[in-house]
């Protein structure tokens, strides 16, 4: 899968706007593409807003669960007695980065 940013993103957008102009691609095939476009941004979008949201809870020195750290899903990553503690999961990893 190729990286997307949102620069990358856009050019994809112009590119099919030009194809649809010179009637390379139909009206169809453009608008399911936009949709996809669109479901791509929407995730551009919560991460930005996700990383804004946990620098802010850094800041404020507040500990939540995330669910999305890459260890939790790893059982062979998180030792026993990190285990019956669900927020020393990621006492464990703030320690060893």
């Amino acid at each position: 899968m190729t990286p997307t940013n949102s620069k990358s993103l856009l050019q994809f957008i112009f590119d099919q706007m030009e194809k649809l102009d010179k009637k390379k691609i139909n009206c169809q095939e453009a608008q399911a593409q936009a949709k996809l476009a669109k479901e791509a941004n929407n995730v551009l979008n919560y991460e930005i807003k996700r990383a804004d949201m946990l620098l802010k809870l850094r800041e404020s020195e507040i500990e939540i669960r995330d669910i999305e750290i890459k260890a939790i899903e790893e059982e062979s990553t998180i030792k026993k007695n990190v285990q019956t503690n669900p927020y020393g999961i990621i006492e464990n990893i703030n320690k060893n980065s």
